[in-house]
């Protein structure tokens, strides 16, 4: 409608606000519309992650109680726990052995050189 009257050689600028007027409205419901939209993908993305973080709390627990039984056993257990006691503490830090100064032997091999 607004195209046709736009071709027309006169001017009404009550006309052309008019159509302003439903551009700028349609714009607004499209905005409307986008942002519903990634409302939307946001909640849904949200809900799987939480499910996820959910699921994964469950194997970190599994990890830890089944962890946790091995290391009952082996203190129960004679000869695991005699291994377990002869591995010592696996988190006491042991300074490691610092090389101050490398020594460097240079070897220099002597090239005679023939003239043919």
């Amino acid at each position: 409608m607004h195209l046709k009257d736009s071709r027309k050689n006169h001017q009404n600028f009550d006309l052309y606000r008019k159509g302003l007027e439903e551009l700028t409205q349609q714009l607004d419901e499209l905005d409307q519309l986008k942002y519903n939209h990634y409302e939307t993908v946001a909640e849904f993305t949200r809900k799987v992650w939480k499910s996820v973080l959910k699921r994964g709390a469950v194997v970190a627990r599994a990890q830890v109680d089944i962890w946790e039984r091995i290391s009952e056993r082996g203190v129960q257990n004679d000869c695991l726990g005699r291994m377990i006691a002869g591995c010592g503490d696996p988190f006491v830090n042991i300074p490691a052995d610092i090389v101050e100064s490398i020594e460097r032997v240079e070897r220099v091999e002597r090239v005679e050189r023939y003239d043919v």
